[in-house]
């Protein structure tokens, strides 16, 4: 028996393509996987004293001690992960023989019975039992190993994810998996979500997304999100690949020091645009070569700062909405870059709660808070992780106004208990008087801040939710502000479970080169940036938000829509008049269906910019490799594009994992087909695509269009929870 499992682990640890199969397969489930994913965390027993684990974690630590006593075997002040899924907040561990010695069972043997594990503690005990692993260098490893992998199965009470899952490397040879075969997925699946306490997606956020129009305005901000930091790399992108204008004012200005990174106040980036400077005048353009105000992201960035000004001035939510907005724009850039600079040392900490707490000091009658004064209040609040919109405690923690600067940043923020209560009471005072009145004047992507442009970081969020209560819950639960880590390690730590850092300060990242001078001779930086940008765009779609084109659509029907909208994204957002044929007779159908159908759970919309087809579909149901195409989904499409005079109402099945539910419904075709009004023509496999499987039923462009949305609800009625079930029994993604 134990020489059996021995040869098995034997492939598994020589072939380094185990682990690159497991990590691409648990990408297709899953969407973003992070390997070798760091949790700064205690990991000696006496810094559990204040957790309700402490005894059972002092226990275990104990027996470790015991077994070979060796008393002292910590040596990381972290613990790294195989893998780490941020969107279901799961860690997945891939065990190797070397794990299972008899200190790992030792370990075990004290787990309480109801502790929630993401794998078989007796299945874990049996192979320990049988592999006898032992490493002797150090003398200490196994012991050491062994505490290590506590700690990670305690990672849900220690660090708030939601199971530590673990499979055994000998269980199968990974490596001939094949991520295109269906049964392979399903084999992975079933080694994954067949532990005693599965780990299931989850998201649990301060701010809930529960209406549609949440959803929307998040994905919103997303987006405002991504394209602000596509430009921050377009901007370095075009800095080290284009070529210098030597007669711009801003180069020939001595006192800007041909600065292109780190500049005053971001006159850099405002010369690359050749943007007007109150008292100087136009300082651009910086390059030649380069029309920024052309590209589609500058155009894309406008327009959706628009959308958002519009729905943060109407909405009831909207002091919570504003703080979204400056937490991406100006409080990242700030608190990341800003605060790091040695001459910066003493200019954060208490000076920014002195901002905050002014209005009421004296006893001084409080004033509104509205434009440029609100958006620095806010501003401050979010830098000492406070969320100016959220609820003041209950119970506020006695507190008093320092009469002297602690020094730094850092330590500032370490001695935090004494001074939360005193911005909370004050807070609590001051929302009253904020007011939503004139905010139009700050809600500009081009105006203030600008220096983040030309100074870092490219970042993007981790998960789909709003970001300003997770960021300060980061930055008020970090412990370790008073530690001997630098501020930047500190800032990684605390932001790191929220934000993907691709790019930090510029400062640091380009080893303090910053100058005209630099930039001429580091061309290859071009290209270093181009891949971070494909690196941004991928972690943008595995967010999965809507398309801008849907966004815009669904807020067409709220608030009045921005003037600047382009003429694409009009035809989609602005009423037109209905002709007899063409896209405006699939969007009178499409709005009367979603208007009238009783379909539960009910299905999403989705606009293309081609405008002749509208898709409908549940947003539960899977995607093949994240992509949107491949799924199953309905449509309404216009054929005139193919010179047909008809309206298509159809069921669509892309990849071959939906061949045979595809022939399902194929079967019932004339069933439902009977059901609909004025007897359709039917048709199957009329692909214009490789790869796609579809169902159409087939009305003339004249048709009655309350018959033609009749008719696709009849088909999506009779085939959903057919669809739904199968679904469910291949082990895929289901409502």
């Amino acid at each position: 028996m134990k020489r059996a499992v021995r040869k098995a682990m034997s492939h598994n640890e020589r072939c380094k393509d185990c682990k690159v199969r497991v990590k691409e397969l648990l990408e297709q489930l899953y969407g973003q996987v992070e390997l070798n994913y760091r949790f700064r965390i205690p990991t000696k027993p006496e810094e559990f004293r204040n957790n309700p684990q402490y005894e059972i974690l002092n226990e275990i630590y104990t027996a470790l001690q015991k077994y070979r006593n060796f008393n002292d075997f910590v040596r990381a002040s972290y613990v790294d992960v195989d893998f780490y899924l941020p969107d279901q907040n799961i860690v997945i561990e891939f065990d190797e023989s070397q794990h299972f010695t008899e200190a790992r069972r030792i370990a075990l043997l004290h787990y309480p019975e109801n502790l929630p594990l993401g794998f078989s503690p007796e299945k874990w005990v049996r192979l320990c039992d049988s592999i006898q692993a032992m490493d002797n260098d150090p003398p200490y490893r196994d012991e050491q190993r062994a505490w290590y992998d506590v700690i990670r199965d305690f990672l849900p009470q220690l660090a708030g994810i939601q199971k530590t899952v673990r499979i055994f490397a000998g269980d199968m040879t990974w490596c001939t998996l094949n991520t295109g075969k269906f049964e392979d997925i399903k084999k992975f699946k079933q080694t994954i979500e067949d532990n005693p306490n599965p780990a299931k997606p989850t998201k649990i956020s301060p701010w809930p997304t529960k209406t549609e129009n949440d959803r929307y305005i998040l994905d919103a901000f997303i987006w405002f999100e991504y394209l602000l930091n596509k430009l921050k790399l377009q901007y370095l992108i075009d800095c080290f690949e284009g070529t210098f204008n030597l007669e711009a004012p801003y180069l020939k200005n001595p006192q800007n020091e041909q600065k292109i990174l780190n500049s005053r106040n971001g006159r850099a980036f405002k010369a690359y645009f050749n943007m007007h400077i109150r008292n100087v005048g136009y300082e651009g353009p910086l390059i030649k070569d380069r029309n920024p105000g052309e590209l589609k992201v500058v155009k894309d960035i406008t327009e959706l700062n628009e959308l958002l000004k519009q729905s943060i001035t109407t909405s009831d939510n909207w002091l919570a909405l504003f703080s979204e907005y400056l937490l991406i724009k100006t409080v990242v850039h700030e608190i990341y870059v800003d605060t790091v600079y040695e001459e910066n040392k003493l200019k954060y900490g208490l000076p920014t709660l002195e901002d905050l707490i002014v209005e009421t000091k004296n006893n001084e009658k409080i004033s509104l808070f509205q434009g440029k004064k609100l958006r620095d209040y806010i501003i401050n609040s979010l830098l000492l992780g406070i969320d100016p919109s959220g609820n003041t405690p209950s119970q506020l923690q006695k507190a008093h106004l320092m009469h002297s600067n602690p020094g730094s940043f850092d330590r500032f923020l370490s001695q935090r208990k004494e001074w939360v209560g005193i911005a909370y009471r004050d807070i609590g005072k001051n929302q009253p008087n904020m007011k939503k009145e004139n905010l139009a004047s700050v809600l500009q992507w081009d105006r203030n801040s600008l220096c983040a442009f030309d100074a870092g970081p490219v970042f993007i969020r981790k998960r789909k939710e709003f970001l300003v209560p997770l960021f300060c819950q980061s930055i008020s639960m970090y412990d370790k502000w008073n530690s001997t880590l630098s501020l930047r390690e500190k800032l990684d730590e605390a932001m790191g479970n929220d934000v993907n850092i691709l790019v930090g300060s510029y400062w640091e990242y380009f080893l303090e080169g910053q100058n005209l001078n630099f930039i001429e001779n580091n061309k290859h930086y071009a290209e270093i940036m181009r891949k971070i940008e494909k690196e941004l765009d991928a972690r943008f779609q595995a967010l999965d938000v809507a398309e801008l084109a849907e966004i815009y659509h669904h807020f067409s029907g709220h608030i009045e829509m921005p003037r600047s909208i382009s003429s694409s994204q009009k035809q989609i957002t602005r009423a037109k008049p209905v002709s007899s044929q063409g896209n405006g007779r699939i969007n009178q159908i499409a709005d009367i269906f979603e208007k009238k159908n009783t379909i539960l759970p009910p299905v999403k919309r989705r606009i293309f910019n081609n405008h002749t087809q509208i898709r409908f579909y549940h947003p539960e149901w899977p995607k093949i490799d994240n992509k949107p195409n491949q799924s199953i989904y309905y449509e309404i499409n216009d054929w005139n594009c193919y010179g047909k005079k008809e309206i298509r109402i159809e069921i669509q099945f892309w990849n071959e994992f939906f061949v045979e539910i595809g022939e399902k419904i194929h079967e019932k075709s004339e069933f439902i087909r009977n059901k609909m009004p004025q007897n359709p023509s039917v048709e199957w496999n009329t692909t214009t695509s490789a790869g796609l499987n579809r169902l159409q039923y087939l009305y003339q462009d004249t048709a009655n269009p309350e018959q033609i949305a009749q008719s696709m609800e009849i088909l999506i009625k009779n085939t959903q929870e057919m669809i739904n079930e199968w679904l469910k029994a291949k082990l895929m993604g289901h409502y």
